[in-house]
């Protein structure tokens, strides 16, 4: 039987403990690039006239929602400052000196409040067979606020139109079906809040280019955020600028153009420029779904008058 020495036993250790410091090293590096969001339902605020209604499932929901574009990462505020702590980098620029800049990776918390959080009952008539029909009508309303966790700067303050959530709950001749329609309709209208959330959200989270050929540029848009036919403007990053505010940095982002997406599936999009583009579209441009400014109001009752 050979004899191993105490110089090959070290050497052994060392060896085996090489990949697993690699490891570590690769997993620190590759850490989660997402997004982060915060659902704040603790300061979700009650203006309604039920005041102990309690919207835990709105949030429930609203969260739900961001998990499924799988674009998002959901944490509590608690957990979502670690991160920050933690990694702050969200992407890598040169500005114009030359110089690497990490910028902060983007983070948002949702609050909402809540100005209308109710069920109605509609009674209507079968057109075709006749008798009465019976629905469980839901409406949900909310002033929604979106902050950005890196900055403290308000992305989002709204009024969000009346969104509702019908259930049919009744049959011919007044009969009603058992069953909890009210919670139904609830839901319906929560996650027609939550997708309307969702979007005014993806607004202003920052896409990626992530490969340009032959004028076809690819983007790291997916389905669940975006649909054929949508617009994105693409920002150039420059210099950092110091906020003394915040002790944080931000890069500066010069508008290029636009690109109109042409097909999209489970993690990528690809697009083609919307128009003419005045500077180099790169993998180190960044994308913002496009900001269209809504029609004037109608003049009503004839011309508006002037002040």
């Amino acid at each position: 039987m050979k004899k191993i020495t105490l110089k090959k036993l070290l050497f052994s250790m060392l060896a085996l403990a090489v990949p697993a410091c690699g490891l570590t090293a690769a997993d620190e590096k590759e850490a989660d690039p997402r997004p982060i969001v915060v659902i704040d339902a603790r300061n979700f605020k009650n203006k309604t006239d039920q005041p102990r209604a309690n919207f835990r499932a709105m949030a429930d929901r609203i969260a739900h929602e961001f998990v499924q574009t799988g674009v998002y990462r959901v944490m509590n505020i608690e957990d979502a400052e670690e991160a920050l702590k933690k990694s702050e980098v969200f992407k890598v620029i040169s500005d114009e000196d030359g110089k690497d800049v990490a910028i902060p990776r983007p983070a948002f918390s949702v609050k909402l409040v809540v100005v209308q959080y109710g069920v109605s009952q509609a009674r209507t008539r079968d057109p075709l067979r006749g008798g009465a029909l019976h629905q469980e009508a839901a409406t949900v309303e909310v002033i929604l606020s979106v902050v950005d966790l890196t900055t403290g700067e308000t992305k989002i303050s709204k009024n969000l139109p009346p969104l509702t959530g019908e259930v049919a709950a009744g049959a011919r001749m007044g009969q009603v079906k058992r069953g909890n329609y009210r919670e139904q309709a609830l839901q319906a209208a929560c996650r027609a809040l939550a997708l309307r959330t969702v979007r005014e959200v993806v607004t202003f989270t920052p896409f990626n280019v992530v490969d340009v050929e032959n004028g076809e540029i690819t983007t790291d848009i997916p389905a669940s955020v975006a649909r054929p036919g949508e617009v994105f403007t693409v920002y150039q990053l420059g210099k950092s600028i110091l906020i003394r505010r915040t002790g944080k940095r931000k890069a500066k982002e010069k508008a290029i153009g636009q690109i109109v997406l042409t097909a999209c599936d489970e993690d990528t999009s690809t697009a083609r420029p919307a128009g003419p583009v005045s500077g180099k579209i790169t993998t180190k441009c960044i994308l913002k779904r496009a900001q269209i400014a809504p029609p004037p109001p109608a003049p009503v009752g004839g011309a508006a008058n002037p002040f």
